[in-house]
């Protein structure tokens, strides 16, 4: 276990969970253009709870054990997480179905990824992030 990493993802985790000071965004992210088809508080809700409880499962979680728990994560984002070829459930949010669409016409040259896939963009010992 990497300690200086979990670390790092609980203080990331504390960062985001509160909006930043103007002038305060990490280096490595000096400008993300985001143009969200619903109202940008209700976008920036969702993408937070969507991170920070990722971030929390991150900084705690055995990342070898061989079911990660799921608990914290939004059930909107698990059930479009589930994969290219699986379906969605009809009680998911339209946002989520929406979002999905989107992702799977341009999944990138790995296809689509599950939730443990996002996941293990966060594990610590991994050392770099599909984002960057």
């Amino acid at each position: 276990m990497v300690v200086e990493g979990r670390g790092a993802l609980a203080a990331e985790r504390r960062r985001l969970v509160r909006r930043s000071e103007r002038g305060a965004a990490p280096t490595e992210l000096a400008c993300l253009d985001v143009r969200p088809a619903e109202p940008v508080d209700v976008y920036e809700r969702r993408l937070r709870e969507v991170l920070a409880s990722t971030l929390a499962l991150a900084a705690t979680v055995d990342f070898d054990a061989e079911e990660l728990p799921t608990g914290s994560v939004p059930s909107w984002f698990l059930a479009v997480s589930a994969g290219g070829g699986a379906g969605v459930d009809l009680a998911v949010p339209d946002f989520a179905r929406a979002g999905r669409a989107c992702y799977l016409a341009h999944p990138g040259t790995d296809g689509p990824w599950e939730w443990e896939d996002w996941l293990s963009r966060f594990e610590p010992e991994f050392g770099m992030r599909g984002w960057a």
